[in-house]
């Protein structure tokens, strides 16, 4: 295992945790010492590419499963003056990337009509009167012959954007939490969008893992969390389930309050920071329930 890459939207990124997110406390646990000895000293990185606010399908732009495309074509008569740009899906649904953070958007790059690739950023310019937009900033020289500089950078229609996530970590195993903000119709419509993420990812053979949603009860949530076992076997991990059963003890916190909700399958108010997010001790619990199904799934041999 080269590294781990963590996918999802806030529950990802430890929005509500106040600086603890399930991937940090995977990390720490991953490197302690009786575990680094195993493995003769070598440490595991875990990416946090998890962003606020962000639907499957933006999740799918972002790691490169499937890119986002540029609408029209785009001359840069300067590749560094920000060039306002629309960005599509191939999916069809509308896509709003967002840049704080930038985890895995850090650097674009994208190629021109003849094949040349070229680096650059993707920023979000404008104001309050002329309204926010997208911009393409390349960082390049004119290409030019004999000295002679051509007229600028032509982007064709429909070129793709290459994140920096889909150069960096695509040899890492993808742990995948999405589908809290939307972008699909039904069970089955999320489970192909992971299943896009699983091949972008080369993740064969078992060597990845999902995460269910969190939130409901045992009885709204049956159906679909059966669908999810039944496409991923023992690479689902129910987080509901395990979280209302068992989060409190991995959390190291009392059993006494909550235990309606537990019984309930719900994740108890202990371990959330507003009705959906986490705060620290869940996530703390989290980190440590991705953490045992990994050691279960003998990823560390």
């Amino acid at each position: 295992m080269r590294g781990i890459v963590c996918i999802g939207d806030s529950l990802t990124a430890g929005f509500g945790g106040g600086g603890t997110s399930y991937p940090a406390e995977l990390e720490r646990l991953l490197n302690q010492e009786q575990i680094c000895g195993q493995r003769k000293g070598r440490t595991i990185r875990v990416t946090n590419l998890g962003v606020n606010g962000e639907d499957s399908v933006t999740i799918l732009g972002r790691t490169g499963a499937v890119p986002f495309r540029l609408r029209e074509e785009v001359w840069l008569e300067d590749p560094g003056y920000p060039k306002e740009v629309e960005l599509f899906s191939p999916l069809g649904a509308e896509i709003c990337p967002l840049l704080y953070g930038n985890a895995g958007l850090e650097r674009i790059f994208v190629c021109d009509e003849e094949g040349r690739e070229y680096g650059g950023r993707l920023t979000r310019e404008g104001g309050y009167f002329c309204g926010e937009r997208y911009c393409l900033r390349l960082d390049a020289d004119f290409p030019g012959k004999g000295g002679e500089q051509k007229r600028g950078i032509h982007i064709p229609k429909g070129s793709a954007l290459t994140t920096q996530a889909a150069r960096e970590y695509r040899s890492d195993f993808p742990i995948i939490l999405m589908g809290a903000n939307g972008s699909f119709e039904s069970a089955e419509d999320l489970i192909g969008q992971h299943r896009m993420l699983i091949d972008w990812y080369h993740a064969d053979q078992g060597q990845y893992l999902v995460l269910g949603l969190p939130f409901g009860t045992g009885a709204e949530m049956r159906e679909w969390e059966q669908s999810f076992e039944a496409a991923f076997g023992d690479s689902y991990l129910n987080v509901r389930e395990e979280m209302s059963q068992h989060g409190f003890t991995l959390a190291g916190m009392p059993e006494k309050e909550d235990l309606a909700a537990s019984r309930e399958g719900r994740i108890p108010e202990g371990l959330l920071f507003d009705g959906l997010h986490f705060n620290s001790s869940g996530y703390r619990a989290l980190g440590q329930l991705v953490f045992q199904r990994l050691q279960e799934k003998r990823c560390f041999e």
